[in-house]
């Protein structure tokens, strides 16, 4: 029996709800069983909304359709790819769908595949709606997880709610309060640290259900008071009257409550030097300033650790899984010039310069006297829109008088694309094919190279993956790792460490040029691999503790099919 996958469930109910017609070309799909199996991968389920812009992976924003009108679709609105004579067919369709008494389809589709553009007012309109559904899904996992651990773990010694969820603003507020004559304290969040996520753990470890009770009274009391700009408005009288009654409940006197809700800001916490230990202990910039301040402030305490305190550095999950696109999602066209391939792009007439006339690739001559004609003494910022603009005309055309909206440019000579073949006289060409690793090897000199496995280099036979032979580097000689994304890598070079940090992606596998974030930082930064240079990945554990050196698996991608 086969196994059903996710894909297939999606192509059957979309099937059903397009009643078995591609939903952007309105042509027939075929037989069920033919568009389930696939085998031809001539079918495709297709984002209506980029799920780059969204993020919406329900079938509300899918389309089941044929794979060359996804590929021609790229990263577009239905309406932005259709042209104006298919738009209104597509429309027809749409709106039978939404109108029909059976397996209609939702408002929110129905939204999607009307959305003219993907820019404009109408699209930040229906953006920031999908950003208040998903804070709002984000709230009700809260509350299911909060339920969940306090129903199903025991605990001892405990009153009242043992589990509670905590808003983001308290968190901002009590980081201010505790944190703030620290680096860690500022209103703005740092981004460029991976460590603000840890310092607001921290936060959350030291609060406890009345110091948040505490927290959210005085933020209500704060309105009250601007609304009234006094602090003897009845309104604030009586809310303040609740609070000190409330607060009994946990041990607090009246005269405490009043005093954390009107005379201070400062609520305390578990710790009671949390800005101190917070500022030692989030100092990731010099090993020798943290273990000095470590010793200092702890003391002869520091025995009594299980665990002694050490440099922060934040635990990133590594990402191995074969999948993803294998290419861009716009096709490109591809010729041969001089026998090499050289990509061919579209450019819009109007904005067209000089330096552009010598990559034109076309043989209308009559086009590029035209264009020479008139930027004959010009800058070389001059366009043919300037050049609209200035004799009042909407339409470029040639001196033959032929009207020219769209021009071809040679973009140069290309190696990094992928012919996907449809049919037998069918086929899309893609560009920027996308890499599955990295594999670090040494050449039959004994030096260092790194060379791009991209997904279209490795076929999967019996549940493994196997390297085409044939796309290995000539000069591979022996394994040294592979790289994937997150993994934890330390270079070396005549036995120092020249650089350690995450691995994240390939900037030019041609120039051996990899990208890596450094320590606790989202920022990163180029590294030229040199032949000298020497890979190890590092252990690094769920809780950022540095760990020893990891042994990279035997090389199995090496090995091809047939061996």
């Amino acid at each position: 029996m086969e196994e059903v996958t996710g894909n297939m469930l999606d192509k059957y109910k979309l099937y059903h709800e397009q009643q078995g017609k591609c939903l952007y070309s309105g042509r027939p799909l075929g037989d069920l069983t033919e568009v389930l199996k696939d085998k031809d991968k001539r079918y495709e389920v297709d984002h209506i909304i980029p799920y780059s812009l969204i993020l919406d992976n329900t079938l509300n924003n899918k389309a089941l359709v044929w794979s060359n009108e996804n590929q021609a679709k790229g990263q577009r609105t239905p309406l932005m790819y259709l042209g104006a004579e298919k738009a209104a067919a597509f429309k027809a369709r749409v709106n039978e769908m939404r109108t029909r008494k059976e397996n209609c389809i939702s408002d929110r589709k129905y939204r999607y595949l009307m959305l003219e553009s993907i820019y404009g007012t109408e699209a930040e309109d229906l953006l920031s709606q999908w950003k208040s559904r998903n804070i709002n899904d984000t709230r009700a996992i809260t509350k299911y997880i909060v339920s969940l651990l306090s129903k199903n773990l025991v605990f001892s010694g405990t009153s009242g709610q043992p589990v509670f969820g905590v808003k983001g603003a308290l968190t901002s507020k009590f980081r201010r309060i505790w944190l703030g004559n620290t680096v860690w304290g500022d209103s703005d969040k740092d981004r460029t640290t991976y460590l603000s996520h840890a310092v607001d753990a921290v936060v959350l470890a030291n609060l406890t259900p009345p110091y948040i009770e505490i927290a959210s009274d005085n933020i209500k009391l704060q309105q009250i008071y601007r609304k009234y700009k006094s602090q003897s408005a009845a309104e604030y009288q009586d809310y303040l009257e609740k609070c000190l009654d409330k607060m009994q409940k946990y041990g607090f006197s009246r005269e405490y409550t009043l005093h954390l809700l009107t005379k201070t800001q400062r609520v305390p916490s578990y710790l009671p030097n949390i800005a101190s230990e917070v500022e030692i202990r989030f100092d990731d910039e010099d090993e020798e300033r943290f273990k000095t301040n470590v010793v200092k402030f702890y003391g002869d305490a520091l025995e009594s650790f299980i665990v002694k305190p050490q440099m922060p550095i934040a635990s990133i999950k590594q990402e191995r899984k074969f999948r993803g696109e294998i290419a861009d999602a716009n096709p490109i066209r591809v010729v041969e010039i001089n026998s090499e391939p050289h990509k061919i792009a579209r450019k819009d007439i109007k904005s067209i310069t000089k330096k552009d006339i010598d990559k034109l690739y076309t043989t209308d001559t009559t086009l590029v006297a035209t264009l020479n004609r008139i930027f004959e003494g010009k800058d070389d910022k001059y366009t043919v829109e300037k050049y609209l603009k200035e004799n009042n005309l909407t339409t470029f055309k040639t001196d033959s008088g032929q009207p020219v909206h769209k021009v071809s440019l040679d973009a140069g000579k290309i190696s990094n694309f992928f012919k996907k073949v449809i049919s037998d006289s069918n086929y899309t060409m893609l560009g920027g094919l996308n890499y599955y690793c990295v594999e670090v090897y040494k050449d039959k000199k004994g030096n260092t190279k790194v060379w791009g496995i991209r997904y279209v280099d490795i076929r999967r036979k019996d549940k493994k993956l196997h390297v085409i032979k044939e796309r290995m580097p000539e000069d591979y000689c022996s394994h040294v790792m592979y790289l994937f994304k997150n993994d934890y890598i330390r270079i070396y070079r005549g036995g120092e460490v020249r650089f350690e940090g995450y691995y994240k992606h390939v900037d030019n596998i041609n120039k051996k040029r990899l990208v890596f974030s450094y320590g606790n930082y989202t920022n990163t930064r180029d590294i030229e691999i040199a032949q000298k240079d020497e890979f190890r990945k590092v252990y690094i554990d769920i809780l950022g503790r540095l760990g020893g050196e990891v042994k990279c698996s035997a090389p199995l991608l090496s090995i091809s099919e047939k061996e």
